[in-house]
């Protein structure tokens, strides 16, 4: 008997472990084990929920227990290594090394060429990048996997020897024609709205125009060859001035040819002056970088939000323009021809374009690309069984997402034997809903500013209501939800204002672990935890649960944290901006320029490496008694990750 109610805990266990419902699994996991406690397979996904849980510290204590017995899988080793290693000093420590090829593409085929002569690629926020293809006046859309998604010609219009393009905004495609000395201006989806600038040396005119750059202002910047100088336009083609010409003790641009822009500062490489010169975004001169580490810069493009990635001489090299510091990444083993543009994907690998050779070639660092992905399986819904769908994390050994996979990326076993009918449904990364939950402040400092509270939860709602629902936290001694998912703007500013009470004994770790708890469940939408505050770290309360489980918990679930001050952030809470810091969310001060017109335009942008996997199982459930084992491989080029998890059918 004690076997049957062993095996009925842990089936129930695994239940709610599958609908996010982690306390409820952990107790039934642990009756399961007081029935049986060497049972190796419940321990471990003891450790699983624990871990999902934020309580990071027992989940490996766990899982190393098993390991010393010698029953841990190749799997499970793997992971605790993984999340050891992010626990310590390594992301603190952690160097670039050398980039070493992972792929190369040619656009020359035996029976047609999909593309010829390269000139520039950009990548995209989900992983995908256009690719320019100057040979066969086009530019292609590519998955990150490599597969071909849209070919841009221009329309009736075409397009005259492309040479750079740049996605704004607010959706538009801006792509310069060399040979057509203008820019052309289409939708995101390839149809042709407008072309600017002609031929000439007067202002607005371009002769032999290349790469390009905007600011977020609402301005493109482009490098004119044929003139030595950069032009400024609106997004509406108006020219705006150009700049780069000889002035005072500044000696003038010969070869402009890159571009790029870093907190308001405009970087032009000049190919036959072999350095960097720094404008400000009104065209006046600042300074001049890389004399003696560059010869002949081509592309540049942001690397890492503050250091330049250049292409100099076949050399691929990161340039820090705060210490003026230089490194190469990749040498291309002297392969690198006539390199002219260079770019790093959203997930960290660099893609550079070799014109001479006819390749797109994908660079990934070789610490990152032998250590592969970590894959999780988050959730099996099975209710619809054979049906199965499948929720699947894959990260690098950073922690950092991996976006842009497909259906093609993964293998799903069951037991070892292949499913049928494997589908991709989803990305979360390309979800267009959010779910937030508001945690609100219940200080008697909060109390004193309950009108301020109002406007705040107004212009919080008027940003967040139009892409998900909101529900509201009460942080007071005792959280409470004052709202559920649904409410309208109205409910949801007087819950704020007076739903719970506002006392000194007020608890800030229970209402985050409830407002996060209630985000756990819900899979298929960005999710963040977003807190109301005066911002007095005095304060706040880790009496139940300390600052690491709650950001753990949260980055363990793709859950992000966003702190509103009602006052200046100069006086703003370390604790505060951990958890904005490490889980990827951020901290505004509600009456500073902008306020928080933007947040929901930040969670929605915010990259998420959850995956929604369809496929038939073929197992025979016992009428839903049976365990049925899962096993997940996720793979891109020469990296890939797997793991072990498994799931019940419906009782029958």
């Amino acid at each position: 008997m004690d076997q049957v109610y062993a095996d009925e805990e842990f089936r129930w266990g695994v239940m709610a472990y599958h609908r996010g419902l982690y306390n409820e699994a952990i107790l039934s996991f642990e009756k399961s084990l007081s029935y049986k406690p060497q049972n190796t397979r419940t321990q471990e996904w003891l450790g699983r929920a624990y871990y999902e849980s934020g309580f990071v510290s027992t989940a490996l204590d766990i899982w190393e227990n098993i390991i010393k017995r010698g029953e841990g899988t190749g799997v499970l080793q793997s992971f605790v290594e993984t999340v050891k290693y992010r626990r310590g000093l390594g992301r603190e420590l952690y160097e670039q090394e050398r980039f070493v090829v992972a792929y190369e593409f040619s656009g020359k085929r035996e029976e047609y060429n999909l593309f010829l002569r390269p000139v520039s690629v950009r990548s995209r926020g989900d992983g995908t990048y256009y690719l320019v293809s100057f040979g066969t006046n086009e530019v292609l859309l590519f998955g990150v996997s490599g597969g071909l998604l849209r070919r841009i010609r221009g329309g009736l219009e075409s397009l005259d020897h492309p040479f750079d393009i740049l996605e704004t905004k607010d959706g538009h495609l801006f792509i310069t024609e060399f040979e057509g000395d203008s820019i052309a201006k289409l939708t995101t989806g390839g149809s042709f709205i407008k072309r600017f600038g002609e031929s000439g040396r007067g202002d607005g005119e371009l002769l032999g125009p290349q790469f390009l750059a905007s600011d977020n202002k609402g301005y493109i910047y482009v490098t004119d060859w044929g003139n030595r100088r950069v032009c400024k336009f609106d997004y509406d083609g108006n020219f705006i001035l150009s700049f780069g010409q000889k002035k005072g003790d500044y000696e003038g641009l010969q070869g402009p040819s890159g571009i790029a822009i870093i907190e308001e500062k405009v970087y032009v490489a000049d190919k036959l002056r072999g350095y960097i010169a720094v404008f400000d975004q009104s065209g006046n001169y600042i300074t001049t970088l890389a004399e003696d580490d560059l010869a002949m810069p081509e592309g540049i493009s942001v690397y890492n939000q503050k250091n330049l990635l250049v292409v100099d001489s076949g050399k691929i090299i990161s340039y820090d323009a705060e210490r003026e510091t230089s490194r190469v990444l990749s040498d291309l083993s002297g392969e690198g021809r006539k390199i002219l543009s260079v770019t790093s994907n959203a997930n960290g690998d660099i893609l550079a374009v070799d014109f001479n050779r006819n390749k797109l070639i994908m660079l990934s660092e070789i610490t990152q690309l032998y250590t592969g992905f970590t894959v999780r399986v988050k959730s099996v819904i099975s209710d619809r069984f054979p049906v199965v769908t499948a929720i699947i994390s894959v990260r690098n050994r950073l922690g950092d997402p991996i976006l842009g996979l497909d259906g093609s990326n993964f293998l799903i076993t069951e037991g070892k034997r292949p499913v049928r009918d494997l589908r991709f449904q989803s990305a979360v990364n390309k979800s267009e809903k959010i779910a937030v939950s508001l945690l609100v402040d219940r200080s008697p400092g909060m109390m004193e500013k309950r009108e301020i509270v109002e406007d705040a939860v107004n212009a919080v709602a008027d940003s967040l209501l139009k892409m998900g629902d909101i529900r509201v936290i009460s942080a007071g001694e005792k959280p409470a939800i004052v709202t559920e998912p649904g409410a309208n703007k109205v409910e949801i500013g007087r819950a704020a204002v007076s739903g719970g009470r506002y006392s000194e004994r007020w608890r800030f770790d229970l209402g985050l672990r409830l407002a996060i708890s209630e985000l756990v469940p819900i899979k298929n939408r960005k999710r963040a935890v977003v807190f109301l505050t005066t911002g007095d770290s005095r304060e706040l309360s880790f009496r139940g649960y300390d600052l690491i489980e709650l950001e753990q918990y949260m980055e363990n679930n793709e859950i992000r944290f966003y702190c509103i001050y009602l006052e200046m952030k100069e006086g703003s809470s370390r604790e505060l901006e951990y958890l904005c810091r490490e889980t990827g969310g951020k901290s505004y001060f509600l009456y500073e320029q902008g306020g928080v017109k933007g947040l929901g335009e930040d969670i929605l942008s915010s990259p998420s490496g959850l995956y929604y996997l369809t496929y038939n199982s073929l197992r025979e459930t016992a009428f839903g008694e049976r365990f049925i084992p899962m096993e997940v491989e996720a793979f891109l080029f020469k990296r890939s990750g797997r793991d072990e998890a498994g799931y019940f059918a419906p009782l029958e």
